[in-house]
């Protein structure tokens, strides 16, 4: 920090090589800091412009004043996949870098999820498919409820419930 006619100034060029995040957002329920007044003063601009956006895709109540999560959420209605799994052979495409991110650990042999369930310690390659382990093997939750009447039989897994349904398809006909 510099002195200056008795003003603190911040030396900008330690500060910028520095973890440290000065600049905090004064907006109410807002904790994001940054290094810069700069990249404070473009967060304010892109997600507290008071400019609600609103997606206008059927079914879709996606809503945001953030114009770059306004951005990132169209491409979840659009074809466009962008990220190239680079693997040989593989040629798989994505919409979104973590997605390719995620994929890429199929192709490798680290496995660095695991299970912390009392003694399990099963190991897995992504974190969706361990979440998927534990919810089967060791949760009792069955959050998927078929919705027939008279039947509230209930599942873990959303497939189960769809299979379980054709039940009911069949005895209609």
């Amino acid at each position: 920090m510099l002195q200056i006619n008795n003003k603190t100034i911040l030396n900008t060029q330690n500060v910028s090589h520095s973890n440290e995040k000065l600049y905090k957002c004064d907006y109410k329920e807002c904790d994001k800091s940054y290094k810069s007044n700069r990249s404070l003063k473009s967060h304010k601009k892109s997600s507290h412009s008071g400019i609600k956006l609103i997606c206008v895709w059927p079914q879709c109540k996606y809503v945001t004043f953030n114009k770059n999560s306004f951005k990132r959420h169209l491409l979840v209605h659009s074809e466009v996949k962008n990220f190239k799994c680079d693997f040989k052979n593989c040629n798989k495409l994505f919409k979104f870098k973590h997605s390719l991110n995620s994929h890429k650990l199929i192709h490798s042999n680290e496995k660095k999820f695991i299970c912390d369930w009392n003694q399990c310690h099963m190991k897995f390659k992504q974190r969706s498919v361990l979440n998927q382990h534990k919810n089967d093997m060791h949760s009792k939750l069955k959050k998927f409820e078929c919705n027939y009447e008279g039947c509230h039989r209930k599942f873990k897994r959303k497939q189960g419930l769809i299979f379980h349904k054709r039940i009911h398809s069949e005895q209609k006909s």
